[in-house]
Parts: structure tokens; C-alpha cells; sequence
């Protein structure tokens, strides 16, 4: 879900507030996958 999110600001050129945001949600779960990460296809 975060991921989600963060990578969307990502690709938005929000790239402050995703990594924000993923430090955030990096401290709340433990895991961190940065928001420029491509997963899947």
C-alpha cells in the first residue's frame, strides 16, 4: 500500500514527500522499498 503510493509520487517528480513517506512507513512496518524501485513487470 505504501509502496503504491510512494511510487506514484515518485513518478510525479515528488520525489521529497515519497521518500518521506517511505521513511515513514519504514519505521510503522520495518521494510523499506524505495519508491523509484520497478516491481513486476
Amino acid at each position: 500500500l505504501f509502496y503504491r503510493l510512494t511510487h506514484r509520487l515518485w513518478l510525479l517528480k515528488l520525489k521529497w514527500l515519497a521518500r518521506f513517506i517511505s521513511m515513514l512507513a519504514r519505521w510503522i512496518t520495518g521494510i523499506e522499498i524505495h519508491p523509484g524501485a520497478v516491481i513486476g513487470r
